[in-house]
């Protein structure tokens, strides 16, 4: 935790990141974000309806970021969501 900490306070970051800043830190898209939250791999702050702007606190953003295995199986959720984005996009073939 200190480490977080630090490295927080090094980055000058404010406690509350919004959707732009989160994604920069973890090395997402920006758009990457709601599938991540989607699927369970990030919490906003709070309870914000489903329109609202998002938050993600600073220093749990951080150690995600740190945290190897978390990234992989986010990026594999992020691929998962294209691949089969990409399948229900292509034609069915009808059977004769």
């Amino acid at each position: 935790m200190q480490a977080t900490l630090r490295t927080w306070a090094a980055r000058d970051l404010p406690a509350r990141l919004d959707v732009a800043q989160t994604s920069k830190l973890l090395g997402f898209g920006e758009h990457d974000i709601q599938i991540l939250m989607a699927v369970g791999k990030l919490t906003p702050l709070g309870d914000p309806a489903p329109n609202a702007p998002k938050w993600f606190a600073a220093v749990e953003m951080i150690q995600l970021a740190a945290d190897r295995e978390w990234l992989h199986k986010a990026t594999k959720e992020i691929a998962k969501y294209w691949r089969d984005k990409r399948e229900r996009r292509q034609p069915v073939e009808h059977l004769p």
